[in-house]
């Protein structure tokens, strides 16, 4: 399932400022998903747009250029808070994936809450997936109002590796 939070965010004239450390919270997400008219089920894989990547792509070689290092990306992301991990627990997704390089805003905030990485990969066994392109998945569901799809994905098997390329695709 899509939540678009970048176009609920929009609707609700709410600023966004993707290439900033922005945030998308709780209660965004669930005024997306009512905004939506979508509910989330058991074992839902569920993609969040934040519009990081469509602005990403309209920077410039040189804008592209400052955020050449992990350490310079600045990023909208959702928000890192216990209350996130209990919710999405509660709800049992089953993975989340974003458009954003982080999934979390960046520069991660490792004093207050940390990152959501921090609780989801070890404490829910949660796969967190990042820069998926979800800008025309997202012009899609609103044209029909249908925000669920099925996601197929291949991952390569590299021995050691500890992260791969998702080769997602979502096929409604």
């Amino acid at each position: 399932m899509l939540i678009d939070a970048f176009g609920f965010r929009k609707a609700m004239s709410r600023a966004v400022q993707p290439l900033e450390r922005d945030v998308f919270t709780l209660a965004d997400l669930k005024g997306a998903l009512e905004h939506q008219g979508t509910t989330l089920k058991p074992g839902t894989i569920l993609l969040v747009r934040t519009g990081w990547m469509e602005s990403y792509e309209r920077c410039t070689p040189e804008q592209k250029g400052g955020m050449s290092t992990f350490e310079r990306v600045k990023a909208v992301g959702i928000e890192a808070t216990r209350e996130m991990a209990a919710w999405l627990w509660d709800q049992r997704v089953a993975a989340i994936g974003t458009d954003c390089p982080g999934v979390e805003p960046l520069p991660a905030n490792f004093a207050d809450e940390g990152i959501l990485h921090y609780r989801a990969l070890p404490l829910l066994g949660l796969p967190l997936g990042e820069l998926f392109v979800l800008a025309p998945l997202a012009e899609d569901c609103a044209r029909d109002r249908r925000y669920e799809f099925m996601v197929v994905s291949a991952p390569m098997v590299l021995e050691g590796g500890i992260a791969t390329p998702p080769n997602a695709v979502a096929i409604k």
